[in-house]
């Protein structure tokens, strides 16, 4: 229980900083929807991400991991549908220039947006779960 408590905990405070940085989730209803997206989110990551992985272990063996990365994709997306208040939001990638390498600006949105923000949500539980 206290395990689960802290994940959550550590997922709530991931959802915010990805939020204000990224300015790809938006809360409706403020801290209340960090808490339900939070719960749902912990209660996918331990109750149902297992069994899930255990269905598609050979797709996943295939793979090498990539699916383990769809999975929290679809949590997300689960996350955004079961939650009124809760959405993930299409963002620009501005474009940078460094020493000559030159990355052109990019629009993300739709499904590239649940799949980037997936990957900064899940770096940001990995930090702080390091942290904690």
């Amino acid at each position: 229980m206290k395990k689960i408590l802290k994940y959550w905990f550590i997922t709530s405070l991931s959802l915010l900083a990805v939020g204000q940085l990224g300015h790809s989730f938006t809360f409706a209803n403020g801290y209340l929807t960090v808490i339900e997206a939070a719960l749902l989110l912990t209660f996918f990551e331990y109750f149902l991400k297992p069994i899930v992985k255990l269905l598609f272990l050979p797709i996943n063996l295939l793979t090498l991991g990539a699916l383990r990365w769809l999975i929290d994709v679809l949590a997300l997306f689960m996350a955004t549908t079961f939650i009124n208040g809760f959405q993930v939001h299409g963002f620009t990638f501005t474009g940078i220039t460094i020493g000559g390498f030159v990355a052109p600006p990019f629009a993300f949105s739709g499904f590239l947006a649940y799949i980037i923000s997936a990957f900064w949500l899940n770096l940001a539980i990995a930090i702080l779960r390091w942290l904690f």
